[in-house]
C-alpha cells in the first residue's frame, strides 16, 4: 500500500509543489526514507529554495550513515545561497569523508573562490586535477591562476584543457581572452 501511495505522489507529471508534497507525505510515512527526502532537497533545490533543501539535506546525513551525494548536494546548495562559510565548513567534511572525489575538492575550489581565497581555491583545484585532469578541472585551475595574475600557469592550464577536448568552449574562451588582453594572437 505505502509503494503504491509512493508511486502515486511521484508521477513524472507533477508541478514541482505536488512533488515536493508528494516527498513530504512520504516522509510523513517513513521518516527515515533517504531516497525521498534527497529527491525533495533535490527539487528544493532545483526551485530555488535553498535554505530549505540545505535542512533537508543536513537530516539526510545527520539520518543516515555518511551520505557523500548528500554532502556533495549540501555544498552546492550552500554555495548557490552565498552561505560561504558553511559551504567551506561542508566542503571540508567532504573532502575529510571522500578525499578521493575530485568533484568534492572542485566545490571547495568553488568555496574557497566564493570566499575570495583564491590561492586555496588553487590547491583544492590542483589536487581535483591530480585525481582527475579533465578539461573541466583544468579549465578552474586556470581561471584561479589567472585571478592571481599568473598569465603563464593560466594560459598552460587552458591549454592542457583544450588537449584533451579540442571544443571546450569555455577553456578556448578563456584562452582567447587572455591571449588578447596580453597583446597576443592565438598560435
Amino acid at each position: 500500500e505505502v509503494y503504491e501511495r509512493m508511486q502515486e505522489l511521484l508521477s513524472p507529471d507533477l508541478t514541482a509543489e505536488a512533488t515536493i508534497a508528494g516527498h513530504r507525505a512520504i516522509l510523513e510515512i517513513e521518516p527515515t526514507n533517504t531516497l525521498a527526502r534527497n529527491r525533495l532537497a533535490n527539487t528544493l533545490s532545483e526551485q530555488g529554495r535553498f535554505d530549505e533543501a540545505a535542512e533537508e539535506y543536513r537530516r539526510l546525513m545527520r539520518d543516515s550513515e555518511i551520505d557523500f551525494r548528500g554532502l556533495e548536494n549540501l555544498s552546492a546548495v550552500l554555495l548557490l545561497s552565498s552561505r560561504t562559510e558553511e559551504a567551506l565548513s561542508a566542503t571540508e567534511m567532504a573532502v575529510a569523508a571522500a578525499p578521493w572525489n575530485p568533484d568534492f575538492l572542485v566545490l571547495r575550489g568553488e568555496a574557497f573562490e566564493q570566499a575570495g581565497r583564491m590561492a586555496d581555491a588553487r590547491d583544492a583545484y590542483a589536487s581535483a586535477v591530480e585525481l582527475e585532469a579533465s578539461p573541466e578541472n583544468l579549465w578552474r585551475l586556470g581561471a584561479v591562476f589567472e585571478k592571481l595574475h599568473n598569465v603563464a600557469e593560466a594560459e598552460a592550464r587552458y591549454r592542457r584543457a583544450l588537449e584533451r577536448d579540442e571544443a571546450f568552449e569555455s577553456a578556448l574562451a578563456a584562452l582567447a581572452r587572455l591571449l588578447v588582453k596580453n597583446g597576443r594572437t592565438a598560435e
